[in-house]
């Protein structure tokens, strides 16, 4: 679970929103097996009282309130990001 914070924290730091869908594609990054909603609701419970992310809005996307204006240069700022994003959640999910 520790390992599984971590990646959620680092990803919420490096995307402008999030949802539930996000939270699975971390699970399943970190290799954990348990995908259950409970989980899901517990880790976004947990980002929330930890002051990462702020409350859902209508659409159910979750802003990031730790998310950094500098990204990682890996593959080149915000593209990895953008790639991670996309490939994690349905693209009819991701605002523009």
């Amino acid at each position: 679970m520790k390992k599984t914070l971590e990646k959620l924290k680092y990803r919420i730091e490096n995307n402008k929103y999030f949802t539930a869908d996000h939270i699975r594609a971390v699970i399943r990054e970190v290799g954990e097996l348990n995908e259950e909603d409970h989980t899901v609701a517990h880790l976004l419970k947990v980002a929330e009282t930890s002051g990462w992310l702020g409350k859902a809005d209508e659409a159910g996307f979750y802003p990031s309130l730790i998310a950094r204006s500098t990204q990682s240069s890996r593959l080149g700022g915000n593209q990895e990001n953008r790639i991670w994003l996309m490939a994690s959640v349905p693209s009819s999910k991701i605002k523009r």
